[in-house]
């Protein structure tokens, strides 16, 4: 393997580590702050955090005007737009639930790629990808959880679509910059366009405990700030295709987390999901 090819994988695992978490993290923080409102909050302490990584990792890029537009518009859908579907989902279901909607990803991802460039699909990336999702089911179980709003699943099915666009219009900015560059200003620009969407809603700020702010500041440094940086860096190096199958592994990460955290019980069925999943996700990468 490379050592472009190992950098990606590594930024690949650490991300995933990261935005497994993130989802409990996401239904802790969103019970007592609005989901614009938690938006705005993670990005901005993800800004500070990247400006100082900026101005020491890469002080003098600039983004040239032409690039601009295309710039905002990845910052718009993939900060502002993809996070206004999916804190609201996320509160609206289960992480579970939320995690194998967004399972489907990778195969949007496939699929939108071989329109975009008009080139055919491996029948490895297919059956790769196909396999994950259903793993994936396995881990987080299929059927809704009673009680479930159902519009939190049409939420997440925006950010899914969310999510594919910001991929395939980021990819085309690192021919000119490096992922430190693109993850800072694409962070001020959804951080700012928060803004209009706070003033609508309503925050419980005599319940936001130092517990929520540990919550936050967990999504701003590190789901925010790292996870973003690092996932581009992956698309990179990897490309998009294979860097959206890993975060199929997002939902094992959850789970884990629940059995450590929480005391969740793991079935048989769910270890075999999660080792389908990683075995989809390794035959894909391999050459």
């Amino acid at each position: 393997m490379e050592k472009k090819q190992l950098e990606g994988l590594v930024a690949l695992l650490i991300t995933v580590f990261i935005w497994g978490i993130s989802f409990i993290n996401i239904k802790i923080a969103v019970a007592v702050i609005g989901p614009m409102t938690l938006g705005f909050l993670r990005f901005a302490m993800a800004l500070v955090i990247l400006w100082f990584m900026k101005r020491r990792m890469a002080p003098g890029t600039r983004v040239e005007r032409r690039d601009w537009g295309m710039m905002a518009l990845a910052g718009a859908i993939g900060v502002t737009l993809y996070f206004y579907f999916e804190n609201n989902g996320v509160k609206m279901i289960s992480p579970g639930s939320a995690a194998i909607i967004v399972a489907a990803i990778p195969l949007a991802t496939v699929l939108a790629e071989a329109v975009v460039d008009r080139k055919p699909i491996t029948l490895r990336m297919a059956a790769c990808t196909l396999l994950s999702v259903v793993g994936v089911g396995m881990v987080t179980g299929i059927a809704p959880v009673p009680g479930e709003n159902p519009l939190g699943y049409w939420m997440m099915g925006g950010a899914v679509i969310s999510w594919v666009v910001y991929c395939l219009i980021s990819r085309g900015l690192f021919k000119r910059y490096d992922s430190l560059t693109i993850t800072y200003y694409q962070t001020a620009v959804g951080m700012v366009l928060f803004v209009p969407f706070m003033v609508f809603e309503t925050n419980l700020w005599d319940q936001v405990t130092p517990v929520v702010w540990l919550n936050v500041a967990i999504l701003g440094v590190f789901a925010s700030a790292l996870g973003f940086y690092l996932y581009l860096m992956a698309m990179d190096r990897l490309g998009v295709a294979l860097s959206s199958l890993y975060l199929n592994v997002i939902p094992i990460v959850t789970l884990l987390t629940g059995v450590v955290f929480m005391g969740d019980v793991v079935s048989w069925g769910q270890w075999g999901g999660a080792a389908l999943v990683i075995a989809a996700v390794g035959a894909a990468g391999r050459k």
